[in-house]
């Protein structure tokens, strides 16, 4: 997915959080990358 729209230029949002599972192979990156954006903002 595209950070922006190729037709309005507007921020494109996910439209769902991913389903839940036990064997999620990609939790690490996503608390990894939530992580980042935090300390970016400071509120680590």
């Amino acid at each position: 997915m595209k950070q922006e729209c190729p037709k309005c230029s507007a921020k494109t949002v996910e439209a769902k959080p991913p389903r839940f599972s036990l064997d999620d192979k990609y939790a690490s990156y996503r608390r990894e990358a939530k992580e980042k954006e935090r300390e970016e903002k400071g509120l680590i």
